[in-house]
């Protein structure tokens, strides 16, 4: 079977995506689970990564929001590239069932074993290189989200405060 060049380019660039999107889930974990340790070591080297990772780890609001944000994005564009290829590749119409599974179950399956759990248990165990090898990458997703993390991390203080608010008021009576 021969696959027009379109698909494959396709394909190409959900391998990519894949790619991207284990590296920012991986950066969720590598930045979050530093220890003392680690994080002393970046303050004390003094090159531009280390200072990039300090800046990132002293705003740790912004740095989840930039994260959540930029894996989104990209497995959104990972599912619907997906549902492209698939039909492109495949006739569902005598189907639709089969087409729903494979579009819906199998492209979750993969985007959380390659994209999130795989990623994120290799980050969690080399996390201070996980760190210096994303900071850069990070930082400039920072800098394209800045208005979406600012939306997020506001949206997600008032909801925090309302919730503090509510258990406060629970707790007098």
């Amino acid at each position: 079977m021969v696959f027009p060049v379109d698909v494959i380019v396709g394909l190409a660039v959900i391998a990519v995506l894949l790619v991207v999107s284990a590296l920012i889930s991986g950066s969720e974990v590598a930045f979050f689970a530093l220890r003392p340790v680690d994080i002393a070591q970046l303050r004390n080297k003094k090159n531009r990564v280390s200072r990039t990772a300090k800046d990132l780890l002293d705003q740790p609001e912004k740095l989840l929001a930039t994260i959540l944000i930029a894996n989104n994005f990209v497995n959104v564009g990972i599912v619907i590239l997906s549902t492209w290829v698939s039909h492109n590749i495949f006739d569902f119409s005598s189907n639709p069932a089969l087409g729903f599974i494979l579009q819906t179950i199998v492209i979750t399956f993969i985007i959380l074993l390659v994209g999130e759990i795989v990623p994120k248990v290799y980050a969690s165990r080399f996390s201070l290189k996980f760190v210096f090898f994303m900071a850069l990458p990070i930082k400039t997703l920072s800098i394209i989200f800045k208005p979406l993390a600012a939306v997020l991390i506001r949206s997600t203080s008032a909801v925090q405060k309302r919730l503090k608010d509510h258990k406060s008021n629970i707790s007098i009576n």
